[in-house]
């Protein structure tokens, strides 16, 4: 993994937005990933932009809203993360 991602990854909103789409834990819609991460509108839009440049998300337009989805790669990192937060909590 590149020094740059790894940076990136190390940060708690992105990896809260990796498990929440994992879990469902909230709509898969940009403003409900930002309210449920406690970060703002174009915070949440850029980290999503990097994790879809990453090969991690992918976008569908519904109507007048993109919805937002763990890819297969994506899915497999945000699972490895919740286990190591899980193990970290223990």
């Amino acid at each position: 993994m590149g020094e740059d991602l790894e940076e990136f990854f190390l940060n708690r909103k992105p990896v809260k937005m990796m498990i929440a789409l994992h879990l469902q834990a909230t709509d898969n819609y940009v403003s409900a990933i930002s309210r449920h991460v406690d970060a703002t509108y174009s915070h949440t839009v850029k980290t999503l932009k990097r994790m879809k440049e990453s090969g991690l998300v992918r976008f569908e337009k519904k109507g007048r809203k993109k919805e937002i989805f763990l890819t297969g790669k994506g899915e497999e990192v945000a699972e490895s993360l919740r286990k190591t937060l899980e193990t970290l909590e223990e």
